[in-house]
C-alpha cells in the first residue's frame, strides 16, 4: 500500500515548485507552493509533538482554508488522530464531541473564536490553539520529514458525523482505509497524465470525500487547488478558475442549469476534463440533460464509513441510469434482494472503517457476521454497476448531500410545541425532500404555523418546504 511519508517525500521533490493551494484574499486569487505547504505543515507537526500530542485525537474545524490543510495534514500524516467536524455544528454538541473523543487538542479557525473561548472554559485540559495565528507564527523546522512511521492500520483519522439531539458518532479510518480508493480513482482518470489538473474545491474539508479525494490524494499527482471564497460566487469562481475537474453535490448543478440552461457547456469553462456528483440522489433527467449538451457526469457513491470510497463512473459512461461502477477491488453483494434483485448494500475490502470511535456496540450492529459493513442502503447490482435506491433507515440525505436526521426534526418541531408524533420523508425525482408529519386530527390546523416558526429556527438542511400531513392513528408501533 501507499505509505503517506513517501507519498509526501515525493511530492515535495516532484512538485515542490508548482502552486498547490490557491486562496481568495482581497478579490484574487493567491498561491502557495507544494514546498512551502509542506515545509509548514511538517513545522505544524513537530509544534504539535513539541506540546505532547503525539498519538492524541486533535480537533481540526473551521471553514475551508489553507491552514486548516496544513493541520489536517500534520495530524494524519505525523502526530495522531485528525477529528474533522462541520463547523456548523454547534456549541452544545461540539462538547459533546470533545468529551467523546477525549482530544488532546483543538485547532480552530478565526471564525469560531467566540465558540471556543466559551468550549475552553468547560475543557480547561483541553488545549486551544487558533489555527491561522499558530501557523503565522511557525519557524521552518531543520528536521524536515524526521517522523516515524505511522501503522497504517490504525486511528488516523475521525469523522463526527452527528446532529444535535443524536448522540456523537465518529467514524475511525485508518491510512490504509484512506488511500483504498486511490488506485481505482486513477484507473478511471489517470490524474496528472497529461499536465497540471486544475480542481475547483467548494466541498467542506470536514466532508470525507473533499477531505481525501481533492485534497490527500493531491500529493499524488501534483494538481492545483482552488478554494472555493463563497458559495454564492461558485459560479463567477468556475469561470474564472477554469478548472479540469470538479465534484459538486446535486443542488449546484441544478442551479448551473438553472442559470445557463442550453449553455451549459459554459458554466464550466472550456478546460473542464471530469465532472463528478455525489453525496445525494441526483436527477436523472438532469444528469441526461448535461450528457446531451456535451458535459457528462461521472456518478459516485460511497459514504464516510467507506472512506469515500465504492463506486465512481468511468469517463464518458453510457449508464445514465447506475450510481457508479464499483471498485476493482472492493467486494460489495446484496443481501436479502427481492424478486427484482434489491435489497441490502454490503461491502468489505481496505475502504471499510475501522469503527465506531468508543462505541463497540455501535460497530458490532454495522456488520454482518461475515464480515461485510452494512451501508443502510438498498438497491440493486449489474455486473460491475450499483445502482442505490434509498436508505434503510430514518436518515434521509438532501439534494445539498447533508443528512437530514428525521428523530432530530421531530424533536426539535416539538420543542416548540409537541403536535407531531412521527416525521417521514422521501426523496422526489428532484433531489428535494418532501416530508410527512403525523398529527392528530384536531391538531392539524395549527401545523402552518408551526412550521412557520419552526423553519425560522431550523438550519437550511432540517427547512420543511414540502409536506403533507397524515394522521397519528395510522401509525403502526411494533
Amino acid at each position: 500500500m501507499l505509505r503517506i511519508n513517501e507519498v509526501i517525500k515525493n511530492a515535495y521533490a516532484q512538485f515542490g515548485d508548482r502552486h498547490f493551494v490557491f486562496t481568495k484574499r482581497d478579490g484574487k486569487y493567491e498561491p502557495i507552493s507544494y514546498k512551502e505547504f509542506i515545509e509548514k505543515s511538517d513545522a505544524l507537526a513537530h509544534f504539535m509533538l513539541g506540546h505532547g500530542l503525539a498519538g492524541r485525537n486533535i480537533m481540526v474545524i473551521g471553514k475551508n482554508s489553507v491552514e486548516y490543510m496544513m493541520a489536517d495534514l500534520a495530524i494524519t500524516a505525523y502526530v495522531g488522530a485528525c477529528v474533522n467536524v462541520n463547523p456548523a455544528v454547534n456549541v452544545e454538541s461540539l462538547a459533546k464531541i470533545i468529551e467523546k473523543a477525549d482530544l488532546g487538542a483543538v485547532f480552530y479557525s478565526e471564525e469560531l473564536g467566540k465558540e471556543f473561548a466559551q468550549l475552553s472554559e468547560q475543557f480547561p485540559n483541553v488545549k486551544m490553539f487558533q489555527l491561522q495565528t499558530t501557523v503565522a507564527q511557525l519557524q521552518s523546522s531543520p528536521h524536515l520529514f524526521d517522523f516515524t512511521e505511522k501503522d497504517p492500520d490504525i486511528c488516523s483519522k475521525i469523522i463526527f458525523t452527528s446532529g444535535t439531539t443524536s448522540a456523537p458518532k465518529g467514524v475511525m479510518l485508518s491510512l490504509r482505509n484512506i488511500f483504498a480508493g486511490w488506485k481505482p480513482l486513477y484507473d478511471r482518470t489517470g490524474f496528472g497524465d497529461n499536465g497540471i489538473e486544475v480542481v475547483y474545491v467548494f466541498l467542506p474539508l470536514s466532508h470525507t470525500y473533499c477531505d481525501i479525494y481533492n485534497f490527500l490524494y493531491s500529493f499524488l499527482y501534483g494538481p492545483e487547488l482552488y478554494l472555493c471564497s463563497d458559495t454564492d460566487k461558485i459560479g463567477q469562481e468556475l469561470r474564472e478558475v477554469r478548472p479540469t475537474a470538479f465534484c459538486a453535490v446535486p443542488i449546484i448543478y441544478r442551479r448551473l442549469y438553472d442559470a445557463y440552461g442550453e449553455n451549459i457547456a459554459q458554466a464550466f469553462g472550456d478546460r473542464i476534463k471530469y465532472l463528478y456528483v455525489g453525496g445525494a440522489v441526483f436527477d436523472k433527467k438532469l444528469r441526461a440533460f448535461y450528457h446531451d449538451h456535451g458535459v457528462p457526469i461521472l456518478e459516485a457513491y460511497a459514504l464516510t464509513e467507506v472512506a469515500s470510497s465504492f463506486a465512481v463512473d468511468y469517463p464518458n459512461p453510457d449508464d445514465l441510469e447506475s450510481t457508479g461502477t464499483i471498485y476493482e477491488n472492493i467486494e460489495a453483494q446484496i443481501r436479502n434482494p427481492d424478486a427484482n434483485g434489491v435489497g441490502s448494500i454490503v461491502v468489505k475490502g481496505e475502504n471499510v472503517f475501522l469503527g465506531y470511535l468508543n462505541d463497540p456496540e455501535k460497530t458490532r450492529a454495522a456488520f454482518t457476521d461475515d464480515g461485510y459493513f452494512i451501508t443502510g442502503d438498498y438497491g440493486r447490482i449489474d455486473g460491475d454497476k450499483i445502482y442505490v435506491m434509498g436508505r434503510n433507515n430514518d436518515i434521509v440525505v438532501g439534494e445539498n448531500a447533508e443528512n437530514v436526521y428525521l428523530a432530530e426534526v421531530l424533536a426539535n418541531l416539538n420543542k416548540i410545541e409537541e403536535l407531531v408524533a412521527k416525521v417521514t420523508a422521501v426523496v422526489k425525482p428532484d433531489g428535494l425532500l418532501k416530508f410527512t408529519l403525523y398529527v392528530a386530527d384536531d391538531a392539524r390546523e395549527k401545523i402552518p404555523a408551526l412550521i412557520e416558526k419552526y423553519n425560522e429556527q431550523a438550519i437550511k438542511k432540517d427547512r420543511i418546504d414540502d409536506y403533507e400531513l397524515a394522521s397519528s392513528a395510522q401509525i403502526k408501533f411494533k
